[in-house]
């Protein structure tokens, strides 16, 4: 390949925060397109968007260009996202599908695509037959899922999976119940998370072609078409119908999958597109759904799947025996605190306050404590459990025959034989093991802010058995994987 000079638009240290990539990658793709058209002079390269795992840059080599996808080699999940981008891409479909693939690099964790220089389906759309587009984005879409090996979901109809998807439009769904439950969610394969006309062109042979990888998640094999259908209709509103029709016939015609009615797919894209979309998924959001995906995609059988997940740092640390002089001094400030003997008001709380602090939590809060193995916790030595006079002359009156010392035999009995070292002396290794009703107000009560961020933002509401993923990194970046009861 003849040299090529580099402009200054290169970041020279590698996929970084500032979304782009290397010179050594940079080179990489320009051999690419100089193998595939001959293209030489000058590189250079522009950074176009980027999301939770991936950057999108345009590379440009004289007057020929390319985009490149590139992926966090130093991220567990962009390099599961980009060994599904390799599979998808070089699968056979994806081979016929992708026609403007230029190559993939395993060094680089890129995927490199010929830019076709040609306008957007969506800026074509004022100028095109849109039945005959849509009958083309119905056929893309039924051949590319098709070439995708389907996964079990545990969502057992369309209506459980819209109704998570669309949390705040349940009244919208409601309207359509009956219909959706009907209706099994379609095979779950891996779909594009930026279903948008504005990443889609023609090709001279008249056929759609992307413009540009995107990046891949699970969703149902329709997922993609019913994007892409609500994009078209809503700038066609007065052509809905034969939009609708001309939808379904491409997908129904090109599609392997499990066959479904058209006037089923028909249905479907109307009722979809008459949802309001949801508001843009949030970094977080994203992530936690690639963790569905990652552990979906590997689970055996359905009894195993998760619908949602949750992230929390995990404590680790060593078992060791209690030392002796620690459980003197927890004894000490048990006695003290009953006999009046430290500054602390004598008040206990509300006995119905103490009934519902024995009560045990939210089994996903449960859950996430336990992957979390007690970051919280890991404070509790220095700190005497977080026991207050008032939870002690609770307890204390519920047992009336105990005295100061009664009471600390009571507490001291349930220190374990090995406990987290440096932690609470109550922190053993499968949890808390003081009984609820004797831990302090505190430790029933204290939501630390992954806690309050399960409570406030998950997709449905606390309570509802949803089985969810726990995923729990230590401060070297290990990752502990558990999971919630599916009940």
């Amino acid at each position: 390949m003849p040299h090529n000079q580099f402009s200054n638009a290169i970041d020279p240290t590698g996929w970084t925060k500032n979304k782009s990539i290397s010179k050594a990658a940079a080179h990489a793709a320009a051999q690419m397109l100089f193998d595939a058209i001959g293209a030489t002079g000058q590189i250079s390269v522009q950074p176009i968007g980027s999301d939770d795992v991936s950057v999108l840059s345009k590379l440009s080599v004289g007057a020929a260009s390319a985009y490149v996808k590139s992926y966090n080699a130093a991220d567990f999940l962009a390099v599961a996202s980009f060994h599904h981008s390799q599979n998808v891409v070089e699968s056979v479909v994806g081979r016929e599908l992708f026609t403007q693939l230029l190559g993939v690099s395993d060094v680089h964790r890129m995927v490199v695509f010929l830019d076709l220089a040609k306008p957007t389906v969506k800026e074509q759309m004022l100028v095109s037959d849109e039945q005959t587009l849509a009958r083309h984005i119905g056929a893309w879409c039924g051949r590319f899922t098709s070439q995708s090996r389907s996964h079990d979901t545990c969502y057992e109809n369309w209506h459980e999976f819209l109704e998570a998807r669309f949390a705040s439009n349940s009244t919208e769904l409601e309207h359509h119940r009956d219909f959706l439950e009907s209706i099994p969610v379609a095979p779950f394969v891996l779909s594009s998370n930026q279903a948008m006309l504005a990443n889609f062109v023609m090709s001279d042979d008249g056929d759609l072609v992307r413009q540009h990888l995107p990046s891949f998640v699970c969703k149902p094999a329709m997922w993609e078409l019913l994007c892409l259908s609500r994009e078209l209709i809503h700038q066609n509103p007065d052509a809905d119908q034969p939009l609708t029709v001309a939808l379904a016939q491409g997908w129904a015609t090109h599609s392997t999958l499990d066959r479904v009615d058209q006037k089923i797919i028909e249905k479907l894209i109307s009722i979809f597109c008459s949802l309001t979309p949801p508001k843009g998924q949030s970094h977080k959001q994203a992530r936690r759904d690639r963790y569905v995906d990652f552990h979906n995609m590997a689970a055996k059988g359905k009894n195993q799947l998760v619908r949602d997940a949750f992230i929390s740092p995990h404590f680790e640390s060593p078992l060791e025996r209690p030392p002796e002089s620690d459980v003197a001094s927890l004894r000490q400030q048990i006695v003290q605190l009953v006999d009046g003997d430290v500054d602390a008001p004598r008040t206990a709380p509300k006995s119905v306050d103490r009934q519902q602090s024995a009560m045990a939590p939210d089994y996903r809060l449960a859950s996430l404590c336990a992957a979390c193995s007690g970051n919280c916790c890991s404070r509790g030595k220095k700190n005497f459990a977080y026991l207050e006079q008032h939870d002690l002359v609770a307890v204390g009156q519920e047992n009336p025959d105990l005295c100061a010392e009664d009471l600390a035999d009571l507490y001291l009995q349930y220190v374990p034989e090995e406990h987290m070292q440096g932690g609470c002396l109550f922190q053993a290794a499968g949890g808390c093991t003081l009984p609820r009703d004797l831990r302090s107000h505190t430790c029933n009560h204290y939501e630390c802010s992954w806690a309050k961020h399960l409570n406030e933002q998950s997709k449905v509401a606390i309570g509802t058995q949803v089985p969810t993923l726990f995923v729990a990194i230590t401060i070297n970046g290990v990752r502990h994987f558990t999971q919630s009861e599916n009940t």
